[in-house]
């Protein structure tokens, strides 16, 4: 079997985004999955203003827009991994 089909054929990894925290990161996700995985991890909404429910741990707040089952564009899901991160390190 020749490289290309070898990379072809070969399963791709379906891990996720995951650091040293137990949080799991998927590649893409919901606004209602990435609430429960923060709920999960300690996590409390604080409020809802509108579809946005506001998370807090640690006094970091995180908001996090939940609209039904539609995942959440690249930037805005970096942001709430890079939020969520940071409450923990602090």
């Amino acid at each position: 079997m020749g490289l290309a089909a070898w990379y072809i054929f070969t399963p791709k990894p379906q891990g996720t985004l995951n650091g040293s925290s137990g949080y799991e990161w998927k590649k893409t996700m919901s606004g209602k999955e990435v609430l429960s995985m923060l709920k999960k991890n300690g996590w409390i909404v604080d409020r809802i203003e509108g579809s946005h429910y506001i998370c807090i741990k640690n006094n970091k707040t995180v908001p996090v827009p939940v609209h039904g089952n539609k995942d959440l564009k690249k930037g805005t899901y970096k942001k709430i991994q890079k939020d969520a991160r940071n409450a923990e390190n602090s």
